[in-house]
């Protein structure tokens, strides 16, 4: 519409005065009221005032109804840049899954180090952290007592601590592995252990404590949505 009024405006303008002359070069001096009568006709006649109205009245409503239906639009040209979007990247978690992750899997070592892991996790604000603490409390693990000092959030990695002089790590494996310099072997977890879902491993210095597996279940509208998009290209 902007563009299409860059160029109709100045056009219509130079009608208008053209209009006038030819009157005025027909009819003289005379036909000036008749020269500026037809001249504002054309302009109240040809002004683009569709373009000017219903373009941004189009866009008020558009956006007013996808507000009702729970999406917000920065402004009408983000909208329209909306009509060129290729791809879309989700975010997984509380998205295209229920943001309620659960501990499907687990393998212990040290049974007895898992309240220190409990108390660490108990600190930390991450939904991973927030299903373990879950499980070993059914596990009936107990920490209370149990003061973590020096306790750290690494972004994107995991959480440690002090505990009786010795050092604990929960997080990523590669993270916990790098820091406590425990290697697993190939063959180091049971067969029936979910390793293709999400792994979080606790350790402590040189020794392995234990290793969660954890999923978040997958709404059931999310594949209805993608495949709704896959259709709109």
């Amino acid at each position: 519409a902007d563009k299409i009024a860059s160029i109709f405006v100045p056009t219509v303008i130079a009608i208008a005065i053209v209009t006038v002359a030819l009157w005025l070069f027909i009819g003289g001096l005379d036909y000036l009221p008749q020269a500026i009568n037809c001249a504002v006709a054309v302009l109240v006649i040809a002004c683009p005032c569709a373009l000017g109205l219903a373009t941004p009245t189009a866009l008020m409503v558009g956006m007013g109804r996808a507000a009702k239906n729970g999406i917000l639009i920065k402004d009408a040209n983000q909208l329209e840049l909306a009509g060129k979007i290729k791809n879309i990247v989700f975010d997984k978690t509380g998205t295209l899954t229920k943001g309620k992750p659960k501990v499907v899997g687990y393998y212990q070592l040290r049974e007895n180090w898992l309240p220190v892991v409990k108390a660490l996790e108990e600190q930390s604000q991450h939904p991973l952290a927030g299903s373990i603490v879950s499980f070993l409390a059914e596990k009936k693990i107990d920490a209370a007592g149990i003061e973590v000092e020096n306790h750290e959030t690494v972004k994107g990695q995991g959480v440690s601590g002090i505990f009786n002089g010795e050092k604990y790590y929960v997080g990523k494996p590669e993270w916990v592995l790098a820091n406590t310099g425990f290697i697993p072997e190939s063959d180091f977890f049971p067969d029936d252990f979910p390793s293709d879902s999400t792994l979080v491993y606790a350790a402590k210095q040189d020794e392995f404590i234990a290793a969660f597996a954890i999923d978040d279940e997958i709404k059931e509208e999310a594949k209805t949505a993608i495949s709704e998009l896959k259709a709109l290209n």
